[in-house]
């Protein structure tokens, strides 16, 4: 877009995080794959609702001016419920009846990394 490569600069806590988010989301092993995109995916929705009600709070911007937001988790239809949805959809399909609980484990291990990254960058 701008001509040149832009090399990234973010904290350490993020690039563990992204190489750990790499890692579930390329494993061979579909049930990792599947709960690193189920957590990945539920925690977004969370994540987004909270930062959005925070920045209103914080500041003199009124919410439905915060189009990202709005988009995302506000009005009648928001987008982040069809993620959800499709990673919904993604458990039936890939994760037979038997795998549940070893499909329960991993969403919770992956779920994890998303709130200790979101702590660190937080400085909580």
């Amino acid at each position: 877009i701008i001509g040149k490569k832009i090399k990234p600069n973010y904290t350490i806590q993020t690039k563990n995080y992204l190489e750990k988010l790499f890692a579930g989301l390329s494993s061979t092993d579909k049930i990792i794959r599947c709960a690193t995109m189920v957590a990945f995916e539920a925690h977004a929705e969370r994540m987004i609702k909270e930062l959005w009600q925070t920045i209103t709070k914080l500041t003199d911007i009124d919410k439905d001016d915060l189009d990202y937001f709005r988009t995302h988790v506000g009005e009648d239809d928001p987008a982040e419920k069809y993620h959800v949805q499709t990673t919904t959809e993604m458990i039936a399909k890939l994760v037979s009846f038997n795998e549940i609980p070893r499909f329960l484990d991993e969403f919770k291990r992956a779920y994890a990394v998303n709130v200790e990254w979101c702590r660190a960058i937080a400085g909580n």
